[in-house]
């Protein structure tokens, strides 16, 4: 569910244990709100 909030595909893979998976979620930065912060798309 994290990861479909940062806009993840469904069929991603994470690699890791459960710790590692939540620190990859966690300091994920959705693309949607990197265009905004480059003002690129």
């Amino acid at each position: 569910m994290r990861a479909r909030l940062q806009d993840f595909p469904d069929n991603w893979e994470f690699v890791g244990g459960l710790g590692p998976v939540a620190n990859q979620i966690g300091n994920a930065v959705a693309p949607a709100v990197g265009v905004i912060l480059t003002g690129s798309r």
